[in-house]
């Protein structure tokens, strides 16, 4: 199998998940929602450095000046990320 399979220790999990909440921290500072954290979205480079990938999932509250409460656009392949979506968008999941 060409794949490797990666086992992190608790205290690399614990920076992993210290560097994501730091990102949605910020992007949640600009009222922007990710709506699909979740392991294919997370990359760590060769140096041990965290990104928050999958942009294209975000969608921002603000418009035009306008902050909004609600989300009423939804990923195109909302089936496949249920587990991930965030709770603003679970709320709106009828």
């Amino acid at each position: 199998d060409e794949q490797k399979r990666l086992c992190f220790n608790e205290h690399s999990l614990q920076l992993i998940t210290k560097a994501v909440l730091s990102a949605l921290e910020y992007l949640h500072s600009k009222h922007i929602i990710h709506r699909c954290i979740c392991p294919e979205n997370i990359y760590i480079s060769q140096t041990g450095q965290i990104y928050l990938a999958g942009l294209n999932y975000s969608i921002s509250l603000l418009d035009q000046g306008v902050l909004y409460r609600k989300i009423h656009s939804y990923p195109s392949n909302l089936e496949n990320f249920l587990n991930y979506l965030s709770p603003e968008m679970l709320q709106q999941v009828n």
